[in-house]
């Protein structure tokens, strides 16, 4: 049966992500899709070790419905998102489609959802081959029916990486941009043509929109460097905006009121006014992340509940020549339907409501023009090279003959850390 369910799923996932995988819930019931180091409730970026005991867990929640019987597959990528070469057996130790056996239903919530959850590494699966994987949730009768997809990184962090942000820039100085510059050291893997050998991608505060991919500027014994390249030019953007509703009663900086209107609590949000050319402020966040939390409640999980958050920029006349969005990790920084902001004629402003779980977000605004995939942060946040950011670097390697992407580092650079 267990054999039955993994072809049958392989081969329909495999059509319905002929192009690319991505971090996406399928039914718009499914929020709040988490990935958290073991033991950590905050949301963090998912990357494990390959060697080690490094684990990650995966949770969700679904409204309104009782408990399902969902499964999930772990499909191994290449450093592009599409599925590898590799059959499941040299990647992995056991089943690689499993029950998912942890669910609850919520407490005290005015919004009744089921958390699911799950950790990988566990007892009926373990990872043999670094790189990028796809966790795919569906139902264990139908594996056509996905429910949600999370994208996670196994890292062999077998090379070094070294380097640095500064706001001397080979477009301006200290001004609006950062620089990133970096070395990675070669380690034990004997390179003979980085140019085809090697793969190196940066981000910037997980954001998909603000990959780019490298070819190294120069190379010297054992040592392979990125620097004086107008892709690592980056914005260097604002201080996150924060908000905080993890108690009804009392809440943070940012909120002008928590309202219940029968049935559900809504967040009503300081009018978020633009910034594009306000002097910097420093701002303690954590770069786009969230975490969970209810004061009122133990056991965060299942007792937050779900308020509608009502975001709004003021402006007398829309932005034409693209369109604007408010990005963060609750949405993983996704460019789509969901998180762009309307324009209400009747309200001069930019406008949009979103069901969040109680905690605390962080979270920016940002404008695509017209026919970009790239996001602009300027026009609202404004942009300073001196705000704190953070710059995953990614280093894959295939070599001669080989058939997959190893994953041989993940590294976080910090600018201007405070």
């Amino acid at each position: 049966m267990r054999i039955r369910i993994l072809i049958a799923l392989l081969i329909s996932a495999q059509a319905l992500f002929a192009q690319k995988y991505e971090t996406k819930a399928f039914k718009n019931t499914v929020k709040t899709m988490r990935t958290s180091l073991k033991g950590d409730r905050q949301q963090d970026f998912p990357v494990i070790a390959l060697e080690g005991r490094s684990a990650i867990t995966f949770s969700f929640d679904e409204l309104d419905g009782e408990i399902q019987n969902y499964n999930y597959t772990l499909v191994h990528c290449d450093a592009d998102w599409t599925p590898s070469s590799l059959n499941s057996m040299e990647w992995a130790d056991g089943f690689v489609t499993n029950d998912i056996t942890d669910a609850d239903i919520s407490s005290n919530t005015t919004q009744q959802y089921v958390h699911y959850t799950l950790t990988v590494p566990n007892s009926n699966v373990s990872l043999k081959a670094s790189g990028n994987y796809a966790l795919i949730v569906h139902e264990a009768e139908n594996p056509d029916n996905v429910v949600c997809v999370f994208c996670f990184y196994v890292s062999e962090q077998a090379v070094a990486v070294i380097g640095s942000v500064t706001g001397e820039t080979r477009k301006e100085i200290k001004r609006r941009f950062q620089e990133l510059q970096f070395d990675v050291f070669q380690g034990r893997y004997p390179m003979r043509d980085a140019s085809t050998e090697m793969k190196v991608m940066v981000m910037q505060n997980s954001r998909p929109d603000t990959r780019v991919w490298l070819q190294p500027s120069f190379i010297s014994a054992g040592k392979f460097s990125y620097k004086n390249r107008d892709e690592l030019v980056f914005e260097g953007g604002a201080e996150y905006r924060s908000i905080d509703f993890s108690s009804r009663y009392s809440y943070g900086n940012g909120i002008e009121k928590i309202r219940y209107y029968d049935p559900y609590y809504h967040v009503e949000l300081m009018p978020d006014q633009p910034r594009p050319t306000a002097p910097y402020e420093f701002m303690n966040d954590v770069n786009g992340r969230y975490v969970i939390n209810v004061q009122e409640w133990d056991e965060d999980d299942l007792t937050a509940d779900y308020y509608f958050v009502h975001f709004f920029v003021p402006m007398p006349s829309p932005m034409f020549g693209g369109k604007l969005y408010v990005l963060g990790d609750f949405n993983h920084n996704r460019l789509d339907e969901n998180s762009r902001m309307i324009y209400n004629a009747q309200l001069q402003g930019y406008e949009r409501t979103i069901l969040l779980k109680q905690g605390g977000y962080n979270y920016q605004y940002a404008f695509v023009p017209k026919n970009s995939d790239k996001a602009t942060v300027q026009n609202i946040e404004g942009s300073h090279w001196e705000a704190e950011n953070e710059y995953q670097v990614f280093v894959y390697y295939r070599g001669f003959g080989e058939r997959y992407d190893h994953l041989l580092s993940v590294t976080v650079i910090a600018s201007n850390k405070k």
